[in-house]
């Protein structure tokens, strides 16, 4: 079934399921009101 339904692009950011272990939240923008990057910036 994976074949005929490829994902539209690649996988960004964690991949695996979260639990136990938290992984940082992906973001694709800087804060706005800071102007800090996030841990894990996606470009």
């Amino acid at each position: 079934m994976k074949e005929k339904f490829p994902p539209d692009g690649p996988l960004r950011g964690p991949v695996d399921g979260p639990f136990p272990k938290i992984a940082d939240m992906p973001f694709h923008y800087v804060n706005p009101v800071s102007g800090r990057k996030p841990p894990l910036l996606l470009e």
